[in-house]
């Protein structure tokens, strides 16, 4: 009963909404899981440069 309610079966899905739904999901990881990372080292390079480590 209540999944007839949540999906409408009348609805086409082509190429282009499977795209970009897929385009969708890689900016949802990108933004979980490599944004922090790069930030993280962006963070460790700038403290090694203010703390000296990165001065050769």
């Amino acid at each position: 009963m209540f999944a007839t309610a949540a999906h409408d079966k009348d609805l086409e899905i082509d190429q282009y909404d499977v795209e970009a739904m897929a385009e969708f999901v890689g900016f949802v990881i990108e933004y979980i899981y490599v944004v922090p990372k790069k930030i993280n080292d962006y963070k460790t390079r700038l403290d090694d440069k203010t703390s000296g480590k990165g001065k050769q």
